[in-house]
């Protein structure tokens, strides 16, 4: 009997299994914006069965009628529904404001946004690879509140200046970068980052000590995932142009020019001016060409259960629009990760990056190549009839095709390195992680000048190449214990750790002279008959730094937060007894929209008060061992009536050296309203950097070439920032905007018992650059102007109060300059380089695949010292002229413009340094328009394909200004000296890019 009942369930059992199953389709919406949800993961509970959404939110599954369904999607609230035998549902998924708290990267750990109290910029790897540039610091151009990015040029392989609010010294402030966890100088591909991180304040950088004294920059790279292989291939087809050509004049018009210069000199016009001429040669044609470029990109990623790997290849060719300028680059990277077991986790983060860049001369006053094409007059060709190579008659400037002919300058540099980490939970509240970081960089130069002859001046009769290497070795040991507890509604987080680095590098090159053969295979130090005299040179240093830091959060309620930082730094570039600095900061947040008499407003999601004051160091002006007194090999001594061999000691030194200071007060407020639909985030802050290292000028009867550094400047700058995002949809049409504004206000509060530090001279014109107390750093500096004479009477009136002439070489037409009350003429503060603000403008449009990005970038209120109207405005005409001096002053009441004076070939009054020089830098420009297609899955569900889009777009496709020259956008020069920027010597100009490309996914 038992057994039959027994027999009997099992029946029952296997029958109510094989029960006939359903089907049931339904619909996924959001609860926010009431739009249909794709991608949703539908699971039945306690079975292997699911599926997910597609385009338009729909699903479709086979299950017990009896089944519970599991609906989740990233960024909305879990939701579980009992089918009950129906075959058709609609759901309803809720934002779940927790999970979309996104959790961000600080010093040495991450954070809940919604906890942080500094100044921080959070941007994502999707943010930054939609508009599929291969350059960092161009996608950040615009983008980040307070971030201030300037092309220093347009040539392939060279980089941006990047400084966060604003330059914090007069030695130069770029910031810190720090990849996985370790400080590099090694570049990054923009499509392996997964998520950025700008610490602005010093309450969030002090941590970092004398590193973080000018922001710092954090990348988190990508990770892989449990589940399967992910494939995602892309390539971008490119072609640049320039964008914008001088308007010089054409061969006629410019014989009419030079001989009326010869005329006004009273001067015989030369026969070479006797026509006829048509148009010309034009030169800046003659240099440049359409520039094509590729960039091939490859990613691997997925993971077990105990295992995760991300691997990535990237190829970028890229031209110059100017011939003979091009680069080759390859990156490689690969991300492991390795759960050993409950406690410890361990992985590497390794990169490779080479390539090859070849170089031209720019930026260069006397030989530019692109200085050369506007400076040579427009009469010479190219070549001679014969085929040889044209040279000009007028004047030395060289002929700047045969210039890059002859060019042969290559750089090969190289990057290598990563981390190794470990990961270990203990006690259930500790964790204890350990890194050791090691980047090995090398570079490679190699330049060769050829035998040639164009014409008498520009000539070269013996044959040199020089080789050039470096090697830097840079290591970092890191390892930090972090503590963190709830008690009710405190959380407390304590984190110390320790970190010893060391930075090692060592350059040295060769030239020698005549060469065996001009051959190109053999073209060696080797095979120059001149290496017995050949030159040597080179250097090296090693720079030590051991820390000691620590962090402790604490937030009260989720409403109430602290974050304090403390960093004691040693470094070996100071003496003995000045190592050591100390590095705190304090912030704190108020979550205001948390508070009960905010409950009842529902229009708002978060309001968050932020207050942060710091200190950081910086220590980047020195030269190791400045604090002793270095010897410099090579001199030569007479003793004894014979000539010794010896060494010299060029700069005192100074054992009291210590740290930049540099404090940092940050007020900012965070808000958000309508579902965080509307968000705003702006900033007060008052940066000052004390303590400031400068080498004054040395008094000749002190006997060494060099004074040495002293701690006596100080800089302050003041500015406001704010960011205004909106977001919104109607029906499948998505939109959304970001907005960000900058102003920064730079002033030099102290520089000792200096007056002023002159600095970066340019042809005659002498110092341009003037750094004084109460202005602006590195500000232009030079006569004022007045108009011109209109006639004999007004030269003849313009006297001092002893009746001596003011502009004794001075006649009507030429440029009036201001005088004061004594006759001389004045010298005055004529322009900034820094702009009064920066914005960014982002909206990006959906609509059924269908995406439309445009990115707008503005300047106002800076100036620049168009240095190129030396040659371009002179009015002795030795050089190619504007156009517009065509308009030239000829006769009384002509013209007032200062630019516009009259022709004279011995002219000795028109090109002082002065206020004409000067122009309006402001301009708004168009970075970026793309429109990409995402193709519909169903038009290749049989391959096998997750995604494919397809987008075209254009670079730098329109700018909006009244500067005259190729390009708005100036940087600092091209010695890198801080106190030269805004200066254009006909700067590599950065091209217009059109492209088009294709994004793949397995």
């Amino acid at each position: 009997m038992m057994k039959n009942l027994f027999f009997s369930f099992l029946l029952f059992l296997a029958g109510t299994s094989l029960m006939a199953q359903i089907q049931i389709t339904g619909t996924v919406y959001s609860k926010d914006s009431k739009e249909t949800l794709p991608g949703v993961t539908v699971l039945a509970e306690g079975t292997n069965q699911g599926t997910i959404t597609d385009l338009d939110g729909k699903f479709a599954l086979t299950v017990n009628p009896n089944a519970t369904l599991k609906f989740s999607y990233v960024g909305y609230k879990p939701v579980e529904v009992q089918v009950n035998g129906q075959t058709s549902l609609e759901v309803i998924l809720e934002i779940d404001n927790e999970l979309l708290d996104e959790v961000v990267v600080v010093g040495y750990g991450v954070q809940k946004k919604s906890d942080v109290t500094g100044a921080l910029v959070s941007i994502s790897g999707e943010e930054m690879q939609e508009s599929h540039q291969q350059n960092i610091a161009s996608i950040l151009q615009g983008r980040a509140a307070g971030v201030t990015v300037t092309s220093n040029s347009g040539s392939p392989g060279r980089d941006e200046e990047i400084n966060i609010r604003g330059i914090s010294s007069i030695n130069g402030s770029p910031p810190l970068w720090i990849v996985d966890g370790v400080p590099t100088t090694a570049g990054v591909n923009p499509l392996d980052i997964k998520s950025m991180e700008i610490l602005k304040d010093a309450s969030s950088t002090a941590i970092y000590g004398s590193k973080g004294a000018n922001g710092v920059i954090l990348i988190t790279t990508k990770k892989g995932s449990k589940g399967a292989m992910h494939i995602n291939y892309e390539n971008r087809f490119s072609w640049g142009q320039l964008y914008k050509k001088l308007d010089l004049t054409t061969a006629k018009q410019w014989a009419k020019l030079r001989s009326e210069a010869y005329s006004n000199a009273s001067l015989p016009i030369p026969p070479s001016l006797d026509g006829p001429f048509g148009d010309g040669t034009d030169w800046q044609d003659a240099i440049t060409r359409t520039a094509a470029s590729t960039n091939h990109y490859l990613s691997f990623s997925g993971g077990a259960e105990k295992l995760t790997w991300f691997m990535s290849a990237n190829y970028n060719d890229q031209e110059g629009i100017i011939q003979k300028s091009d680069a080759q680059t390859v990156d490689i990277r690969l991300n492991t990760s390795t759960k050993m077991n409950k406690w410890l986790k361990v992985g590497e983060n390794f990169s490779f990056s080479g390539g090859t860049t070849h170089l031209i001369n720019e930026d260069d006053e006397w030989n530019a190549v692109m200085m050369e094409a506007i400076a040579i007059d427009p009469i010479t060709k190219v070549k001679k009839e014969d085929g040889s190579w044209d040279g000009s008659k007028f004047n030395t400037i060289a002929n700047p095709v045969a210039h890059l002919d002859r060019t042969k300058n290559e750089s090969r540099d190289y990057s290598l390195g990563g981390n190794v980490f470990a990961n270990i939970t203990f006690l259930k509240d500790f964790s204890f992680t350990s890194r050791f970081g090691y980047y090995q960089t090398f570079s490679n130069g190699y330049d060769w000048k050829p035998t040639f002859f164009v014409k008498t001046g520009e000539e070269n009769s013996q044959t040199s190449v020089s080789r050039d290497y470096y090697e830097g070795k840079d290591w970092v040991f890191t390892n930090f214990l972090t503590w963190r507890h709830d008690y009710g509604k405190h959380d407390l987080k304590v984190m110390a750790g320790t970190e010893a680095e060391r930075n090692y590098g060592e350059w040295f090159g060769v030239t020698a002279s005549d060469l065996i053969s001009e051959a190109e295979h053999l073209i060696f130090i080797d095979n120059a008959t001149g290496n017995q005299a050949a030159s040597a040179y080179g250097l090296a240093s090693d720079v030590r730094y051991i820390s000691y830091f620590g962090r402790l959060n604490y937030n009260f309620a989720e409403k109430y937060f602290l974050t304090a930082n403390f960093r004691r730094q040693g470094s070996s570039m100071f003496g003995p007894d000045n190592r050591w600095g100390n590095f705190p900061s304090a912030s704190v947040g108020w979550r205001i929209d948390r508070e009960n008499f905010m409950k009842s407003i529902d229009l708002v999601t978060n309001l968050k008060l932020r207050v942060g004051y710091g200190m950081s160091g910086n220590d980047m002006a020195l030269q190791p061992y400045s604090y002793y007194a270095t010897s410099q090999a090579g001199q030569r001594y007479v003793i004894g009536n014979k000539i010794v061999d010896g060494v010299s000691f060029p700069r005192i030194p100074n054992s009291e050296l210590h740290w930049e200071e540099k404090t940092s007060l940050n007020v900012g407020v965070d808000l958000a309203i309508w579902d965080d639909r509307f968000t705003f985030s702006g900033d007060f802050f008052i940066d000052k950097t004390g303590q400031m290292l400068y080498d004054p000028d040395l008094p000749g009867h002190v006997g060494t070439q060099e004074m040495p550094f002293t701690n006596v400047a100080s800089m302050k700058n003041t500015g406001y920032e704010f960011v205004v995002g909106y977001k919104n949809n109607y029906k499948k049409f998505k939109y959304n905007f970001k907005f960000n504004f900058s102003q920064i206000k730079n002033e030099v509060l102290s520089l000792g018992s200096a007056t002023y530090i002159p600095a970066v001279t340019f042809m005659q014109l002498g110092y341009i650059s003037h750094t004084e107390v109460g202005h602006p750093m590195a500000s232009f500096y030079g006569y004022l102007t007045d108009g011109l004479f209109q006639n004999q009477a007004e030269v003849d009136a313009y006297v001092d109060p002893d009746g001596n002439p003011i502009q004794p070489n001075a006649a009507p037409g030429d440029i009036r300059y201001k005088a004061d009350a004594d006759g001389k003429l004045i010298t005055d503060f004529i322009g900034s380089p820094f702009p009064d603000f920066t914005a960014g403008l982002n909206m990006n449009f959906e609509y059924k695949g269908f995406t439309l990005l445009m990115f707008f970038y503005g300047v106002y209120g800076n100036e620049i010292f168009n240095a190129t109207k030396f040659y371009n405005f002179n009015s002795s005409v030795r050089y190619n002229v504007d156009a517009s001096l065509m308009g030239r002053w000829l006769l009384e009441g002509d013209t007032d413009d200062p630019n516009m004076a009259r022709l004279n070939l011995n002219d000795a009054n028109n090109s002082l340094r002065s206020d004409r020089f000067v122009e309006d830098g402001s301009y708004l420009r168009l970075k970026n328009l793309q429109v990409e297609y995402n193709i519909p899955e169903k038009l290749f569900s049989k391959i096998d394909i997750s995604s494919l889009r397809v987008f075209v777009g254009v670079d730098n496709a329109f700018t909006l200004t009244k500067y005259s020259g190729f390009d708005p956008e100036i940087g600092i020069g091209y010695n890198n000296n801080p106190l030269d920027r805004g200066i254009d010597r006909a700067r590599y100009p950065s091209p217009r890019t059109f492209y088009v490309g294709l994004n793949l996914a397995f």
